[in-house]
């Protein structure tokens, strides 16, 4: 489960999101760039904490 999600995070942050803020951008609505950035900026958190949990996970830690 957790390798699923970690996943799904990683897809949406590096494929989806540049999408999204490139039709924001053509849009011409700035606040919602500076949304889809700030919430690009914040993903990698996520995964790292969805990467230790795995590892937990696996090591029974």
């Amino acid at each position: 489960m957790i390798l699923k999600v970690m996943g799904k995070d990683v897809e949406f942050l590096y494929d989806i999101m540049d999408k999204y803020t490139e039709d924001a951008q053509k849009a011409n609505k700035e606040e919602l760039v500076g949304t889809w950035k700030k919430i690009k900026s914040d993903r990698p958190t996520h995964v790292t904490l969805l990467k230790e949990a795995l590892l937990k996970e696996i090591h029974g830690v």
